[in-house]
């Protein structure tokens, strides 16, 4: 399987909260200390210790510790499959389709950034702002500097320096976001 460093390393992974929370109890600082031994075994492909399940206690904490363990490792919230860059591929309006290649939308966390390509001079132009999303699928982009934001907005389809979207769909490749009877289509870059 695996060797003794990469098994260290997954589980120095659980991260310090999960230590404090599981070191609160007694039972759970124990069924941590089981857990890494189990894994120590299966990495130098031992025999899995099955005296550690006998007690109907213990076996409750290992199980409850690994259901949280596969909840932090399956979630994947919205905020963090949006993280990166996005290129815009097309806006459809009213049954009309648009290809673009040059506008980009960049996530970090609460940071966005609406970036635009020009061809004809090989450069850039971008502005900073805030994104937040609300109610699962309402994706809010505010861009900074309201007073100066002129310069920026008439080189997009944008009226105000904020703008409402309602995310359509959202993977690890394509966001599909709709907002003033457009909708838009990007793909992770």
């Amino acid at each position: 399987m695996g060797d003794h460093k990469s098994i260290h390393a997954s589980v120095g992974r659980i991260g310090f909260c999960l230590w404090i929370l599981l070191i609160c109890t007694n039972k759970g600082a124990i069924a941590f200390l089981h857990i890494y031994e189990l894994l120590i075994c299966i990495s130098e492909n031992k025999c899995v210790p099955l005296n550690i399940f006998k007690s109907k206690c213990m076996t409750k904490s290992i199980l409850t510790i690994v259901s949280v363990l596969l909840c932090f490792a399956c979630s994947k919230d919205d905020q963090s499959k949006l993280s990166g860059k996005w290129q815009m591929q097309q806006i459809e309006t009213k049954g009309s389709v648009e290809s673009i290649d040059t506008i980009y939308f960049n996530f970090e966390n609460s940071l966005f950034q609406y970036q635009l390509y020009s061809p004809s001079n090989n450069s850039y132009a971008a502005w900073v702002g805030f994104n937040t999303i609300s109610n699962e699928n309402q994706l809010l982009l505010e861009l900074n500097d309201q007073k100066n934001i002129t310069k920026f907005i008439h080189l997009t389809d944008w009226s105000e320096g904020k703008r409402m979207y309602t995310i359509e769909k959202l993977t690890g490749k394509r966001l599909i976001l709709s907002s003033e009877n457009k909708t838009y289509t990007f793909r992770k870059f």
